[in-house]
């Protein structure tokens, strides 16, 4: 219906004979004149740039500062010998007593995290390892034994717990005194 119009009829001729003129003058169908159209080869190490060569190797010379490798530094392992955290010897262990806010046996230590007091009185204690500082919560109730200290009392801020004729209270938070009013 549209190639029945006149007009349409030229425009088409006209933009057809338009491609087959561009088709030929970019590609050379023939044999004649087939040396000029090749291409000469590129050095590898040939800059294309609009300055000139002078200006062109001035400006890669401040940068020829960058291309020097950079030297790998020999890491010197150093031979240090840890120092023994005192909290693990048995000297400080068996001197623990009184009120305190953390207890450490063995290789752990001890912080009371809070008492409860459901159908029967308990109490959690964070148990962190002091080497590798791994940590887990472990519930205790009177009468437990937590390696050779055992549980004498779960009292409202406390936990009591007796090791030999050692007692040793880990207390939730302190209770102060009011102040007198003057």
């Amino acid at each position: 219906m549209l190639l029945n119009n006149k007009w349409i009829q030229i425009a088409s001729f006209v933009a057809f004979t338009t491609c087959i003129a561009d088709f030929n003058n970019r590609y050379d169908v023939g044999s004649q004149g087939q040396e000029d159209k090749l291409i000469e080869p590129i050095e590898v190490g040939q800059v294309f740039s609009p300055y000139e060569n002078n200006r062109v190797e001035k400006i890669l010379s401040n940068f020829s500062k960058y291309d020097i490798p950079i030297e790998e530094k020999k890491v010197e392992s150093k031979n240090t010998v840890s120092k023994p955290n005192p909290r693990l010897s048995e000297e400080f262990q068996n001197k623990q007593k009184g009120a305190l806010s953390q207890l450490f046996i063995g290789d752990y230590s001890y912080r009371p995290i809070g008492v409860f007091d459901s159908q029967e009185k308990f109490a959690l204690l964070e148990q962190r390892h002091l080497t590798n500082r791994k940590t887990k919560r472990i519930k205790i109730v009177e009468g437990q034994q937590i390696e050779n200290y055992s549980v004498i009392a779960i009292e409202l801020n406390s936990i009591k717990i007796a090791a030999d004729k050692r007692e040793v209270s880990l207390r939730l938070f302190e209770i102060k005194p009011k102040a007198k009013k003057k």
